[in-house]
């Protein structure tokens, strides 16, 4: 882990995400996949999108 934030404030990936130190797991996020295949597919692009913005 590098220290730095993994997504910018207000990044629609923390709007679907949970903070995994409410799972016993601090400094990362908990993803659920419980849903249908489009919305699935639509997450998916959502991440990469926000990602591809964040400075290597």
């Amino acid at each position: 882990m590098t220290g730095r934030p993994v997504t910018p404030s207000g990044s629609p990936i923390l709007e679907m995400a949970r903070p995994g130190s409410a799972f016993g797991a601090p400094g990362h996020l908990r993803l659920s996949f419980a849903t249908d295949i489009a919305t699935l597919e639509e997450g998916c692009r959502t991440i990469v999108a926000t990602l591809d913005g964040i400075p290597a």
